[in-house]
């Protein structure tokens, strides 16, 4: 790829980012999505929102690529929310896939149900850890 190329494919790239923060904004000016108060506050509800969408994006490009890998399809923020509908309301990472035994392990040696917890009240258990 010559530096024309490379400097075309970012072009577009550049455009078709441009083009989602577009469709947010107009989605946030109905009220669908939450606004962005701050763009520069990673914390900010609509940035963090604007974010999983376009995670969305990404994961509908990589669904439609398994089947057809030369296609250059791209979704719209708005087929990202009728795809996947809870993708603002679920926690972060909520759709994540599960691999592998990922089950909190008790420390037995620190801690004990039976010994620390049963039958006992909420202020007995604290006064006992303080």
């Amino acid at each position: 790829m010559d530096e024309e190329e490379k400097q075309g494919q970012q072009e577009r790239i550049d455009n078709t980012i441009k083009g989602w923060h577009s469709q947010y904004n107009q989605l946030a000016s109905l009220g669908k999505v939450p606004a962005i108060k701050n763009a520069s506050d990673t914390a900010d509800e609509g940035v963090v929102a604007r974010r999983k969408l376009i995670l969305g994006i990404g994961k509908i490009i990589e669904e439609i690529r398994k089947t057809d890998p030369t296609s250059e399809y791209v979704p719209s923020v708005s087929e990202v929310l009728v795809r996947f509908p809870d993708i603002l309301k679920a926690p972060p990472g909520a759709d994540l896939p599960i691999s592998g035994n990922t089950a909190v392990r008790e420390n037995e040696t620190s801690f004990s149900y039976d010994k620390d917890v049963k039958g006992k009240t909420f202020e007995q258990i604290v006064a006992e850890k303080a």
